[in-house]
């Protein structure tokens, strides 16, 4: 929506700047490897 089209952008940029000072852009990323602990699926 265009109304929404500047607080986004406002906001993107500020996240942005946020990671960016405190280094979490800079944090690795490992692939996953296995079954994810966080998505267990109830039984059927």
């Amino acid at each position: 929506m265009p109304a929404f089209q500047e607080p986004i952008e406002k906001l993107k940029r500020q996240l942005f700047d946020e990671l960016e000072k405190s280094g979490a852009l800079q944090m690795p990323v490992l692939r996953p490897e296995g079954d994810p602990l966080h998505d267990r699926k109830l039984p059927r």
